[in-house]
């Protein structure tokens, strides 16, 4: 048996990444200005389902199956740090580095994704048909 699929992707618009790149640049300094719980922050706006509820905590070493920004960005930060806005395939990522021993860190990180807006979404939907 043989299946094709056409995929059609809505655009994603700069305005609504920007939204989201600001949305973590606030959160960020939250946390380095105000002392908010970076932990807390993200059980309440991450939308990583598989890290959320403890407060977006993963392992890692270099070999650990993560994509390549995510990873980079991990690995260049010392601990305690928190980086910019870092962009991968599922959405807009902010790292922070609880702690690092030897070649295995332990981070905390907040996913949050743009929104499609209608528009773009009707725009897709239109060229499918």
């Amino acid at each position: 048996m043989e299946v094709a699929q056409i995929v059609i992707k809505p655009e994603i618009s700069q305005e609504a990444k920007q939204q989201v790149i600001d949305r973590l640049k606030e959160i960020k300094r939250d946390v380095l200005q105000n002392g908010a719980s970076f932990y807390s922050k993200a059980v309440l706006y991450s939308e990583d389902p598989g890290s959320r509820s403890n407060g977006g905590y993963y392992k890692m070493t270099r070999k650990t199956p993560f994509v390549k920004e995510f990873k980079d960005a991990a690995f260049s930060l010392e601990e305690g740090e928190i980086s910019e806005p870092v962009e991968t395939e599922f959405g807009y990522h902010l790292i922070y580095v609880e702690k690092i021993r030897g070649r295995e860190l332990d981070v905390r990180h907040i996913l949050m994704k743009p929104r499609v807006s209608n528009e773009a979404l009707n725009k897709a939907k239109e060229k499918i048909v």
